[in-house]
């Protein structure tokens, strides 16, 4: 019966242990998950404020027609086309 209750407590230890260490490694990947949502929701915020300052340059060069600016965007793959009816209201 001794042995018993000892080879009982001796398991009891060691899923006590695995335990620990399971959720010590639970506990690190849902970190790392956590750093990887803010990296990605991060980068969604730099791709707009990219996005917005493309498109504030090309309606500047568009509206003081500086070719300097379109230049420059195009160099970047960047192109665009002036309405004629909204370039005639301003």
């Amino acid at each position: 019966m001794a042995k018993l209750l000892a080879s009982l407590a001796v398991i009891t230890f060691c899923l006590t242990v695995f335990n620990s260490i399971f959720e010590w490694q639970i506990a690190s990947e849902k970190l790392a998950s956590q750093q990887r949502q803010i990296y990605v929701a991060q980068g969604a915020n730099v791709v707009k404020i990219n996005s917005e300052l493309i498109n504030a340059l090309a309606a500047k060069a568009a509206q003081m027609k500086d070719a300097q600016i379109t230049e420059l965007l195009a160099g970047e793959g960047v192109t665009f086309t002036v309405n004629a009816r909204v370039a005639a209201n301003e």
